[in-house]
């Protein structure tokens, strides 16, 4: 029965979106403690470990390519996020208040390049894990954003889609290469 015990309080339960480790319910309830939480729940567990992203997380390894679905369709702005990115590039367009998208990269990239597909005027905020913000808006193909990016480090990066104009909607396809 102890052992049994030790395997649960062992197990591996989701992903800090912040540091990108892998959580245990061990951890988890050492910070409920700290934290002067002593009722236990299951769901106080599992929200640090879990982003509210409007179309989920995806988990980048070895595959080289990804391709995700999405819509845009917030009305806030982009530059309320972040008002220019790591390089002066102002940070435009609208999206919702949480990212579209997580990306959780298991290890360091050298290359990838992050891509709108939706024939229309998108533009994209990315996150990384440690706050550098990203922004593009018409380097796709014709109006659609694009980010590319050398030497990303492991960890989950948040992911913006917006559009030009509050409020209107385009489907995408949320496209990265390794």
């Amino acid at each position: 029965m102890m052992r049994k015990m030790s395997q649960i309080a062992n197990q591996r339960i989701g992903t800090d979106v912040h540091s990108g480790q892998r959580v245990s319910w061990r951890r988890c309830i050492r910070v409920m403690s700290t934290l002067g939480v002593f009722v236990m729940s299951p769901l106080v567990c599992i929200a640090p470990v879990l982003a509210n992203p409007n179309f989920g997380s995806v988990t980048i390894a070895a595959v080289p390519d990804h391709d995700i679905a999405g819509h845009t369709g917030g009305t806030v702005s982009l530059a309320a996020i972040a008002p220019q990115d790591s390089s002066d590039r102002p940070c435009i367009g609208y999206a919702g208040d949480d990212p579209d998208h997580v990306l959780v990269f298991e290890n360091t990239v050298s290359s990838v390049t992050i891509e709108v597909d939706s024939g229309e005027d998108t533009t994209l905020l990315i996150r990384d894990p440690n706050g550098t913000v990203y922004c593009g808006d018409d380097e796709g193909n014709g109006s659609d954003a694009l980010i590319q990016g050398q030497n990303w480090g492991s960890g989950s990066y948040e992911v913006w889609v917006g559009a030009f104009q509050p409020g209107v909607r385009y489907d995408y396809t949320l496209r990265v290469n390794q």
